[in-house]
């Protein structure tokens, strides 16, 4: 049994296909980003107010044209009567913007069009992520996108366009612009999150390779500086045995004090913050009961706004970190804490173990009794100063020093007096010579003295000096004694009593035996 289509099923089957291949043909496909000429398409009424709902907030802005030649805004946008569309007269934009927020302008565009309406561009400087659209006449022939790019606009439509189109136009360049906006967002968290991580592996090397405390000070806060941009940082150390924050190191700082500032742990924000173990940000410092006018008067700042890290090792605050006026803007923000924070958690461990080392590395060469360098400092110190002077031509002294009966002391006041006694010597020996001249305790009572670029006679000067200075001392008047003491003193110079760092010691000591036996508390050159 035959089945037959009857003529009606075909005609409106027909009918059908006619349409939908007239649709398709109106619809353009929008080229590809960033630029394309959109032309109009159907819409429903639901479908136009979902495209509105989606354009972002605000208002559409459509400009009258000011030149003669150009259609009237109606004449461009089919149905201007929706709620998110206004027709602006020219020179009323400004006035609208003040009163709602436009998401988007529209402006007619001809070829003799050269530069954007002067409240467009005003408008776009107020918010760049404004969208513009230019919209050309349904009867231009000429295409005006590329005038249109040149012009700077968002888009180019050619007219006469829909309520619908428009709306949908202005939707795909909100969500443009908000895919734009988070592209930068993200390249800029990850050039900071790359600039962070590029701080911490300096850190981390500096702590790795540099001893020097002075060093890793100046890497870190250098690190900071760069990282969180401020007129002044300043670092502070903990004394533990005075139990006050000494200030040791500042950058950017109008001028650099030239004597000692501590802080009692109680003072200020730098105490508050060791005390609490976190950081403090004080934007409005000057206000505040943590404000520090002796500081400002101490470095030759006007501190307004503050933030204050703890430097934290192995679980104890060594120290605190102070920046003082945040550029650009003048406030400190949370995202500076955290970033300042996590630099200065490898940095406190880099100079602490800097610190440490230098202190391991002071007592190695440090007489424990007087606070002297010991016979290790004088060797290599020694061995150092001959050598430099046979480069350059240079004279060297060395001044071997014994006291005359210190064994007297030790028996009959006892051997902390002894002690006392070797510090006392020890302080007189600094005072009687000059800066460049270092003095070593050699062992027992026994001194040397090194004498740059001073030969025979300028060392026996001095050496006549430190005689005298010893005999008119009186040692022992903190434990309520009255002893006085006499020392015998050699002399021996390179070159000529000696070309190496043992024979000039020989030679002194040597000397200053003769001096014992010829009676004591005399000065002999070698000969």
């Amino acid at each position: 049994m035959s089945t037959r289509t009857g003529p009606s099923r075909r005609w409106f089957a027909c009918i059908g296909m006619v349409a939908t291949c007239w649709r398709s043909s109106l619809r353009i496909r929008p080229a590809m980003r960033p630029w394309r000429v959109v032309r109009p398409i159907w819409r429903s009424s639901s479908k136009v107010n979902a495209c509105f709902q989606g354009a972002g907030d605000g208002i559409i802005a459509v400009l009258q044209a000011r030149d003669g030649d150009l259609p009237p805004a109606s004449g461009l946008v089919e149905d201007c009567r929706h709620a998110r569309i206004r027709v602006i007269t020219p020179g009323g934009l400004d006035a609208t913007a003040a009163h709602e927020k436009v998401a988007a302008v529209v402006f007619p565009i001809s070829e003799a069009t050269d530069t954007l309406p002067a409240e467009v561009e005003r408008l776009r400087s107020q918010d760049g992520g404004l969208t513009v659209i230019s919209l050309a006449a349904g009867g231009v022939a000429k295409d005006l996108s590329p005038l249109s790019r040149r012009l700077g606009c968002s888009t180019h439509l050619q007219g006469p366009v829909s309520n619908g189109l428009l709306a949908e136009t202005v939707r795909r360049e909100c969500l443009l612009a908000e895919a734009l906006e988070s592209i930068r967002r993200t390249r800029e968290e990850a050039r900071r999150e790359h600039e962070k991580l590029t701080h911490l592996v300096e850190i981390i090397k500096t702590a790795n390779s540099v001893l020097e405390p002075s060093r890793v000070m100046e890497v870190v806060m250098d690190r900071a500086r760069s990282s969180v941009p401020c007129d002044l940082w300043c670092l502070y150390l903990l004394d533990e045995r005075e139990d006050k924050l000494v200030f040791e190191r500042a950058g950017h700082a109008t001028r650099l004090p030239g004597h000692r500032y501590a802080i009692s742990l109680d003072h200020g924000i730098e105490g508050a913050v060791l005390r609490r173990h976190r950081p403090i940000i004080l934007n409005d410092f000057r206000t505040h009961a943590l404000f520090d006018a002796d500081f400002d008067r101490f470095i030759g700042v006007e501190s307004c706004s503050v933030m204050a890290v703890p430097l934290v090792c192995r679980g104890r605050v060594i120290g605190v970190v102070k920046l003082v006026n945040r550029q650009p803007g003048g406030a400190f923000s949370p995202a500076d804490q955290s970033l300042v924070t996590l630099l200065m958690e490898p940095a406190a461990i880099a100079l602490e173990n800097a610190i440490l080392f230098k202190k391991m590395e002071h007592l190695s060469i440090t007489d424990d009794l007087t606070g002297l360098h010991n016979v290790r400092y004088l060797n290599g110190f020694l061995y150092r100063e001959l050598k430099r002077c046979r480069r350059y031509n240079l004279p060297v002294s060395v001044v071997f020093l014994d006291m005359d009966g210190f064994k007297t002391v030790n028996d009959r006041f006892g051997h902390l007096a002894g002690s006392q006694t070797l510090t006392e010597v020890g302080q007189v020996l600094k005072r009687m010579v000059r800066e460049i001249d270092m003095v070593t305790r050699y062992g027992g009572d026994e001194f040397v003295v090194i004498l740059p670029q001073t030969g025979p006679r300028g060392a026996a000067v001095i050496a006549e000096r430190i005689r005298r200075g010893i005999a008119e001392a009186t040692f022992l008047g903190d434990m309520g004694l009255q002893v006085s003491l006499t020392a015998s003193l050699g002399v021996a110079s390179f070159p000529e009593q000696g070309s190496t760092r043992d024979e000039l010691i020989h030679q002194a000591d040597a000397a200053m035996y003769q001096v014992k036996e010829s009676g004591k508390n005399g000065v002999l050159s070698a000969s």
